[in-house]
């Protein structure tokens, strides 16, 4: 009794107790189960006890230990967790999932479900063997334990393999409802059994309700039943039925169907989609005070690791479940940031200038090979010299010389995961130019991960005090591009048949498609058409896939060997890309990568194209969605300063430009709560002293709001749509005018603009968003379109389309479905806003007609605040606000609400008090940084 208390106690005091507070971001969970104890004013979360770093589990980190609870006053703190069944280690069992706390009869059950590896049922032909699995039914006196075994055997048929066990009670009669696993049966089943009414056992045969190819959309090859949960309508009495399984795109969703009958038994025959985003195995509760119904699931499926769970507010009405809103979105927390320099050279002096600006974090990367301009990377001898031969000398060299310039520095230490020149000629290739083609090869994942591992494991050995990150860095230009053209090989084409058989997709050429037709879009020479060009449309899904699967292997094999307090990056998640590469540059699969337990930040370099005084600038990758993933982004800033040597990017042309953009920059990151490197790519870009000067000056600023996290002040939002840019020619015009150009038009109009992807919209809080613009949206297929419609299609707010909204189901392309959501034809002139009741919607059929003046006239429309009236970009949080020029003057700011004071913080002085408006005075160019103090 003791125990039990003392758990209790700790319970009802997780909200008050600092120290033993759990956001919910962190809770690692599968399968979340909450119980609402209105009795005790407080909500228990349930879950399996997860596998601690070296500790055996199964592929989603399960062990057989047991079940731990959480407690909390709200869905978003919890306090740590306490076990509340602990099996014991020769009852033999290897993983426990889905656990669920029920009351009944004046005791609390546990439901879980039970894995025996190693044990055998009876198999069929599609599937291999079956190891013992099933719902076992435990008990206590409370609902915090500890739990006893009712029964030494699961409750479902011991000689089959189930799992997902729930109770539902009618009439006073106590049933289970539980899954037979598809593995066994072929086509899972949901079926239905009675319990004896204390639930130490069965009280009858089970009975099958419905198989999981009774629903749309599900895969195939893979018909799972998962997770049933169940509600009544309090109004009519419709009992409607939650569960999960994997649809063909292969995304884990949640169906919904109402029983027929009103009764357990069914019939349960239509079966509708609920949430269909990478996230299932949901349940429903009624929270605690108002009684809210919600929606709790986790998300995304995989990879393991990354499950989070997320709750919804749910509309229930004549027993269909609607997903009102986010109710508690469990964000999960970043790491810490970054600031450091960085070069390809040794720049031992411009070293030294920088730790003396507080920046004693240097990047250096002991690379391998050659750079696309055919000069080493690196200006010490390779490392990796052969195979299985390394010379860590040369690593050594290059530390050692780093600290003999600044003697207290901490390295970033790129990892280099391309060929050096020997290994071309193993290979007969080059994964540098192509590294697709080798991403599949796994000879030389085995060959470059073992490089991997010995370079990590000499570095932690030799100077592990001083490591604080390792980047992995692979691909063209070292970040993961892939410049295709076409290209394909052996290993490619058996790669493409075996994604095509593992995807359903046959009929296929069991070879990749040739370079020319890629450019071969039907429909205008824009769009691919679904109908007719669904293999292209595969292609680059299975294209972008490759790059992403060699990044999450590497990550895991490298995970094992970065110490937790240490963190692993890549270069990744470029949308916004240059070059007409959107889609070939194989960085589509982003979200992915986003997700993975085992990486911890991401880079990407500012945006290229717009970098010219009063330019929008921005970074290549969508950074938002990096953030709510816990991957805080690394910005590159590389800004070729005027009158460089080098030749490119000829931005700025005077040491004033140089000011205004190398400040634009490190803005954009304060802002947005990014890390940052300053890139001195090839030597010189730092030598100005008064450029020093002004970046000793920004680093101040930035150790000021380091721990700082205030949120956007954004009203508009920018959509990325991953999935849409696969339809997009990338070498027509329209693909660009679509992505990057328009991206900067609309950051040159005076007001803030946040970047997330399309996925994200369900995850994010969207009230403060007035406009959204989705310019290139083409794919809708219905659960898209549900989606948009549930969390953006509202409140007034307009949204932003062009080309061709929706045009695409997923199937094929009619331009009829333009008026759904644009309200005007396909190629209507102009750009015309309707109203669609409740809502805007603003279109032009070519994108360019979007100029930024255009924006700022439908934000100002849609009651956006605009800081200043000229066209330029702004950055703003609640605390910081950065304002670019290529103009010099007197400026009016006007602010979103009166503050004590405006503090310019580059200049060291008050610029206004007691204000919501003030003038400033901008040199040509200038950014100027001011802090809004209460």
């Amino acid at each position: 009794m003791g125990y039990c208390f003392g758990l209790l106690a700790a319970a009802c005091a997780c909200a008050r107790a600092e120290d033993s507070a759990v956001a919910a971001g962190d809770v690692r969970i599968r399968d979340p189960f909450v119980v609402a104890d209105a009795e005790a004013g407080v909500y228990r979360l349930y879950s399996s006890i997860y596998a601690k770093k070296g500790e055996a589990s199964d592929g989603f980190g399960n062990t057989g230990k047991g079940v731990e609870m959480y407690a909390g006053r709200d869905l978003g703190t919890w306090s740590r967790p306490k076990t509340v069944l602990e099996l014991p280690a020769d009852m033999g069992c290897t993983a426990v999932w889905a656990p669920e706390v029920h009351a009944h009869n004046g005791k609390w059950h546990l439901f879980a479900t039970l894995t025996f590896a190693g044990t055998a049922l009876p198999k069929t032909d599609s599937w291999p063997r079956h190891e013992k699995r099933g719902t076992w039914i435990f008990t206590a006196d409370r609902p915090e334990g500890p739990y006893r075994i009712v029964k030494r055997d699961s409750a479902t048929p011991p000689e089959w393999s189930c799992l997902d066990g729930t109770l539902v009670v009618e009439d006073g009669k106590p049933y289970m409802v539980f899954c037979h696993e598809w593995t066994q049966v072929g086509d899972g089943e949901m079926c239905l059994m009675p319990l004896k009414d204390d639930l130490s056992d069965a009280a009858g045969e089970p009975v099958t309700l419905f198989k999981a190819s009774s629903a749309p959309d599900v895969a195939p090859n893979c018909l799972v039943t998962d997770g049933p949960s169940f509600c009544r309508d309090p109004k009519t009495g419709a009992l409607t039925m939650i569960w999960s399984t994997i649809r063909r795109n292969g995304a884990y969703c949640v169906y919904q169907t109402r029983s027929e009958s009103g009764r357990v038994a069914g019939p349960w025959k239509k079966h509708e989609l609920l949430f269909g985003e990478n996230g299932g195995h949901g349940m429903l509760f009624r929270k605690l005070g108002d009684g809210a119904l919600t929606l709790a699931l986790h998300r995304p499926n995989q990879p393991a690791g990354a499950e989070r769970m997320a709750f919804f507010g749910m509309e229930l009405e004549d027993g269909r479940l609607r997903i009102a809103e986010t109710a508690a979105p469990a964000a999960v927390p970043v790491k810490p940031e970054f600031r450091a320099y960085r070069s390809f050279l040794r720049q031992f002096e411009r070293t030294a200038d920088f730790a003396a600006m507080g920046v004693n974090t240097r990047c250096f990367f002991a690379a391998n090979t050659v750079n696309s301009l055919g000069t080493p990377y690196c200006e010490y001898p390779p490392v990796w010299v052969g195979p299985g031969k390394y010379d860590f000398a040369a690593f050594d060299r290059q530390a050692d010389d780093l600290l003999k310039a600044s003697p207290g520095a901490e390295f970033l230490v790129m990892v280099d995961l391309t060929m050096p020149y020997w290994m071309t000629r193993r290979y007969c290739g080059d994964a540098y130019e192509h590294v697709t083609d080798y991403c599949m090869d796994e000879r030389w994942r085995r060959d470059e991960a073992a490089f991997m591992k010995a370079l990590i494991g000499h570095a932690e050995e030799r100077y592990g005090a001083r490591v604080k990150a390792y980047v992995l860095s692979g691909g063209k230009t070292s970040e993961w591009y892939e410049f295709e053209d076409g290209h394909s090989s052996g290993r490619k084409d058996k790669a493409w048949r075996e994604w095509c058989a593992k995807n359903g997709k046959t009929g296929h050429k069991p070879y990749c498609p040739p370079g020319p037709t890629r450019f071969d879009a039907a429909f205008e020479g824009v769009l691919y058409d679904p109908a007719t060009q669904g293999e292209l449309l595969d292609y680059w899904r299975f294209h972008n896939e490759i790059v992403a699967d060699a990044i999450l292997f590497f990550a895991r094999e490298a995970r094992p060997l970065v110490p937790a307090t240490k963190q692993l990056g890549v270069f990744f998640g470029y949308y916004l890309v240059d070059n007409f590469r959107q889609t070939s540059f194989g960085h589509l699969d982003y979200l992915r990568v986003f997700d993975s337990p085992d990486l911890d930040f991401v880079i990407a370099p500012g945006n290229y194209s717009d970098r010219v005084p009063g330019g929008a600038s921005g970074s290549q990758s969508v950074y938002g969605s990096a953030f709510i993933r816990g991957k805080r982004l690394l910005h590159e800033i590389d800004c070729w300063p005027h009158g460089h040597p080098m030749g490119w990017g000829r931005y700025f042309k005077t040491a004033a430009d140089d000011l205004a953009g190398n400040t634009r920059e490190a803005a954009f990151a304060l802002v947005n709560h990014l890390s940052s490197w300053w890139f001195d790519m090839w030597g010189g870009f730092y030598d100005d002293p008064a450029l020093r000067a002004r970046i000793g000056k920004l680093e101040a600023i930035r150790r000021r709001f380091e721990n700082d996290l205030s949120p956007s002040a954004a009203e508009v939002l920018f959509v990325c749509d991953p999935d849409s840019a696969r339809y997009v020619n990338e070498e027509s015009k329209t693909s660009d005018e679509l992505y990057r150009h328009f991206y900067n038009r609309a950051v040159r109009t005076g007001a803030p603009v946040d970047l997330y992807s399309f996925d994200d919209l369900p995850r994010i809080d969207l009230s403060r968003y007035k406009v959204a613009i989705l310019a290139a949206s083409v794919n809708l297929p219905p659960e898209k379109a549900a989606t948009l419609r549930r969390t953006l299609c509202n409140a007034g707010r307009t949204l932003v389309f062009a080309y061709a909204p929706g045009i695409s189901d997923g199937k094929t392309l009619d331009k009829r479905r333009v008026r759904e959501w644009a309200g005007v034809d396909f190629g209507a002139p102009g750009v015309r806003v309707t109203d669609r009741g409740g809502w805007k919607a603003a279109y032009a059929a070519d994108p360019a007609l979007y100029t930024s003046a255009k924006l700022a006239e439908i934000y100002a429309d849609a009651g956006v605040h605009r800081y200043v009236d000229e066209l330029s970009p702004v950055y703003a949080n609640t605390r910081v606000l950065a304002v670019h020029s290529a103009t010099g003057g007197v400026k009016t700011i006007r602010l979103r609400s009166r503050v004590g004071e405006v503090a310019d913080l580059l200049a060291d002085r008050s610029a206004a008090r007691d204000a919501d408006r003030f003038d400033c005075a901008f040199d040509t160019p200038d950014t100027k940084i001011f802090e809004l103090r209460p």
